[in-house]
């Protein structure tokens, strides 16, 4: 394999819709890992008022963000395959290629991925004693916090999936591409003749 197949190669995997997400996925699942091992005794007195009082309030909750994300995830997705139908349809199956392709939808999957792996993470540990301890309250405030990131990703996701196949877009990410592959050519020549 020589060096420009090498650069091809890893290329290749950057513009992968996998590259970016796994990333985020991985961000997700190293938090998770900490939250669940570490054994953190000494946070502020004031934190204790926030401490969950039952391990089953807790799990309930944690399993109940969890069916709600995984819901989030399906209905994205069904979106998605239903916008990739019509725009499949209606133009080249190149545009299809290149809605998967932006690093806004990548964001988008690699948080709602990662929450659900941080939740699971949650869930599958056990807790000790009959309540969660203040870190481990802590831990599943957080994963409230990432599904109302993930609703507010969701309607950022819907806006912009929606708007990336209307032909006024199109025609602009043409243009822009086109103007971009234009000013690399232009640049290579000038090597070329330097």
């Amino acid at each position: 394999m020589n060096i420009s197949q090498k650069f091809r190669y890893v290329k290749n995997i950057r513009d992968s819709i996998a590259y970016l997400t796994s990333k985020i996925i991985f961000l997700y699942v190293v938090l998770g890992i900490l939250v669940v091992s570490l054994d953190v005794q000494h946070l502020p007195g004031f934190l204790n008022a926030i401490n969950l009082k039952d391990a089953e309030a807790a799990r309930t909750l944690l399993a109940t963000l969890m069916a709600g994300m995984i819901s989030l995830v399906v209905f994205s997705f069904s979106m998605v395959m239903s916008v990739l139908t019509q725009a499949g349809s209606n133009f080249s199956n190149k545009l299809v290629f290149s809605l998967m392709k932006e690093k806004r939808h990548q964001h988008v999957l690699g948080h709602y991925l990662g929450t659900i792996l941080y939740i699971l993470f949650l869930l599958l540990v056990p807790m000790e004693g009959d309540s969660p301890d203040t870190w481990r309250s802590l831990a599943v405030y957080l994963s409230a916090a990432m599904v109302i990131n993930s609703l507010m990703l969701f309607v950022f996701f819907i806006h912009s999936a929606s708007q990336s196949v209307q032909i006024n877009a199109i025609t602009q990410e043409l243009l822009r591409s086109t103007q971009a592959s234009l000013r690399k050519m232009k640049k290579r020549e000038k090597m070329g003749a330097s």
